[in-house]
């Protein structure tokens, strides 16, 4: 359990020099909690936003970062591809999101669509 922001900000910082990794921050431990979770691949981060669905209380819905690119070329992440448009590549963003969730328990809509 991490307790303060400062202690979430501490443990996310080593992973900008890590090669491969998931990351996972839930509201709380129930299964089926929002959650904020980022797969590292070397300088790449695929983010997803796991919320409840506000038509279907009872669903949940992924979120994730969207580029805007006009291409939409295939990247690796941990051995599976993903649109290029999902992909970021500043961990100071990957920071920012985390704090985000942490302190106000959402992901804006316009940051993860």
């Amino acid at each position: 359990m991490i307790n303060s922001l400062d202690e979430l900000i501490q443990k996310l910082i080593p992973f900008s020099q890590i090669e491969e990794a998931k990351i996972r921050l839930a509201i709380d431990d129930t299964w089926d909690a929002d959650c904020l979770s980022c797969q590292i691949d070397n300088g790449k981060y695929l983010l997803l936003y796991y919320t409840t669905d506000l038509d279907n209380p009872g669903e949940k819905y992924p979120r994730s970062y969207n580029r805007r690119l006009a291409t939409h070329n295939k990247i690796e992440i941990n051995g599976d591809l993903y649109d290029e448009n999902t992909i970021c590549y500043d961990f100071g963003f990957v920071l920012m999101l985390f704090k985000e969730f942490f302190q106000q328990k959402d992901i804006p809509l316009y940051i993860l669509d």
